[in-house]
């Protein structure tokens, strides 16, 4: 990450964070990287870039881990279901969810 935050919260422009991961990813990729791990992330626009940035540069599988507070949402207020479904990574891991998450089935 920059240190800085996304529009509007922050002056960051959203294709301007995929520039910056794409350049780390390549680098990654490069030095011969088997997966990416897109880690504790607080925000589901934060999380996607990263994972758009790295189907634009490699063809790398992505786990992506987001933060979650006691009430099952991320610090911007995604739930955990939206985070799942629109994350567009292979493999999603919330470490700090509350236990009941995700209730399946989802409907």
């Amino acid at each position: 990450m920059t240190g800085r935050q996304l529009f509007p919260m922050g002056n960051m422009d959203f294709e301007e964070l995929i520039s910056v991961y794409k350049e780390q990813i390549k680098l990654l990729s490069d030095a011969g990287a088997d997966l990416l791990v897109v880690e504790t992330m607080m925000s589901l626009q934060e999380t996607r870039a990263a994972v758009i940035a790295a189907k634009e540069v490699c063809g790398l599988p992505v786990m992506a881990s987001l933060t979650f507070e006691a009430d099952g949402r991320t610090l911007y207020g995604t739930d955990g279901v939206t985070a799942a479904v629109k994350s567009w990574a292979y493999a999603l891991w919330a470490p700090t969810a509350p236990p009941v998450l995700i209730r399946w089935p989802v409907s």
